[in-house]
C-alpha cells in the first residue's frame, strides 16, 4: 500500500444511507495500517465476555455492547480505507458482483469468504477481504446498536460474540493477502485458527473424559458432581473458552450453576433422583460436544493426518512423528483416545482404529466418525 502515499484517502461514515465524506488528513502507509490491523484483531480477541455471562442483560448492554460496537467501527473504518487504496487497481476483484447481496449472514459472509480466497491475484483478494470486512460488518454494528432493555443476556452475549468472530476472521484473512502484496511473511499465521481448533478439540476430551469415567453411583454422587464441577470451571478458565459455540457455553453454565446448587442444597428424599438426572445432561451434553469435529479444518487435518499414518503400514515401531499426528487427533473417537493414553502406544493397537477412521470418513465425505 505504499503507492498510495501522497494522495488523501476519504472513507464514507459507512452509515446506511448516510452522505458526505471523512478526509483522512494524513494519508497512511502500509506499516501503519499493519499496525493499526493487529491491534484490532487483538482488541476484538480481548473481548472476553466470560463476566457477563453470568451477569445481568444490564450490565452487558452498559459495558460490553459499547467496546463491541467500537471495535466494529474500528474494523469497518480501516477495511474502507483499505478497499480504498486497492478496488481501482484490482480489475478482477468480485466486489461488484457481490454488492446487490442484501443479507450478509453467516452463510453468506463465510462462502463469499471462501470465494475470495479462491482469487489467486494478491491485490484481488485484499479488495475482496476488504469489502467483504466493510459490507458484512455494517449490519453486525446496527444489530449491535439495536440491542437494548428487554433483550435476553445470551442474545446480547451472543450478537457480541458474533461480531467479534468475524472481525478477527475477515482482518486474519485481509493481513494475509496484503502480505502477500508487499512480499513479506504475515503476522497473524493462518494455522493459529485450527491450532484454536485442535485446543477445542483436546479439551472437549478432557471433559468428556471427566463426565464418562464412572457410572452413577447414589454413594458417589457428591464425588463425581464435584469433580464435573471442576471439570467445568477448569474449561471456563481456559484461554479456548471464548473460542466455544454459545449454545455450549451456554449449557456448560446451566450445568454448572445446576450442580453447585445441588451441592449447597440440603439434602432431601429425590436429592439422589436429582443427581442422577443431572449425570445423564452430562453425559448427553458430553455427546453433543463430539460435533467439533465437523468444523471444516478440523475435517481437513483429520483427513491428512490419517492418510500420513497410513503411508508406511508396514513399519513395526511408532515413530515420533506418527506420535505427533496421532496426539493430534485427540477427540476424534473415545477408541482412539484410550490408546494415547495407554503406553507404550503400540503400532499394532492404533493402526487398525485409524484405518476404521479413515473407512468411516471415506462413507460419510465429511466428519470424523
Amino acid at each position: 500500500m505504499e503507492r498510495e502515499k501522497g494522495k488523501t484517502m476519504t472513507s464514507s461514515t459507512l452509515d446506511d444511507g448516510a452522505a458526505g465524506e471523512v478526509q483522512t488528513s494524513v494519508p497512511r502507509g502500509s506499516d501503519d495500517l499493519a499496525t493499526e490491523l493487529l491491534s484490532l484483531v487483538a482488541s476484538a480477541r480481548g473481548l472476553d465476555v466470560r463476566k457477563f455471562e453470568k451477569g445481568s442483560a444490564s450490565d452487558a448492554l452498559q459495558e460490553l455492547v459499547p467496546r463491541v460496537i467500537a471495535a466494529v467501527e474500528g474494523a469497518i473504518g480501516l477495511c474502507q480505507e483499505v478497499l480504498a487504496a486497492y478496488e481501482e487497481t484490482s480489475e478482477d476483484a468480485d466486489t461488484d458482483e457481490w454488492a446487490d447481496e442484501a443479507d450478509w449472514n453467516t452463510s453468506v459472509y463465510l462462502r463469499r469468504m471462501d470465494e475470495a480466497s479462491e482469487n489467486h491475484d494478491a491485490s484481488c483478494q485484499v479488495a475482496n477481504f476488504a469489502f467483504i470486512g466493510k459490507t458484512a460488518l455494517i449490519p453486525k454494528r446496527a444489530a449491535l446498536e439495536q440491542l437494548g432493555p428487554g433483550r435476553e443476556l445470551w442474545s446480547i452475549i451472543s450478537e457480541c460474540d458474533g461480531s467479534r468472530r468475524r472481525i478477527v476472521k475477515t482482518l486474519t484473512m485481509l493481513e494475509s493477502a496484503l502480505a502477500r502484496t508487499e512480499g513479506r511473511e504475515t503476522r497473524l499465521a493462518l494455522s493459529s485458527e485450527l491450532n484454536r481448533s485442535l485446543e477445542t478439540r483436546r479439551r472437549y476430551a478432557r471433559l468428556r473424559k471427566t463426565f464418562l469415567v464412572e457410572e452413577f453411583s447414589p454413594k458417589r454422587a457428591g464425588m463425581i458432581l464435584r469433580r464435573s464441577k471442576t471439570a467445568i470451571a477448569i474449561l471456563i478458565g481456559h484461554d479456548v473458552y471464548p473460542e466455544l459455540r454459545i449454545t455450549d457455553r451456554r449449557q456448560l453454565r446451566s450445568l454448572q450453576a445446576r450442580i453447585a446448587d445441588w451441592l449447597q442444597a440440603p439434602k432431601e428424599p429425590d436429592s439422589v433422583l436429582v443427581a442422577q438426572r443431572l449425570f445423564q445432561d452430562l453425559g448427553m451434553f458430553a455427546g453433543l460436544i463430539t460435533h467439533v469435529n465437523h468444523r471444516e479444518e478440523l475435517h481437513e487435518h483429520d483427513i491428512e493426518a490419517v492418510a500420513r499414518l497410513l503411508e508406511s503400514p508396514d513399519a513395526e515401531q511408532t515413530s515420533e512423528r506418527e506420535r505427533e499426528t496421532l496426539d493430534s487427533l485427540r477427540g476424534v473417537n473415545d477408541e482412539l483416545d484410550a490408546l494415547l493414553d495407554a503406553a507404550p502406544l503400540e503400532r499394532s493397537a492404533w493402526l487398525p482404529v485409524v484405518r476404521k477412521l479413515e473407512e468411516t470418513m471415506s462413507a460419510t465425505g465429511g466428519g470424523s466418525f
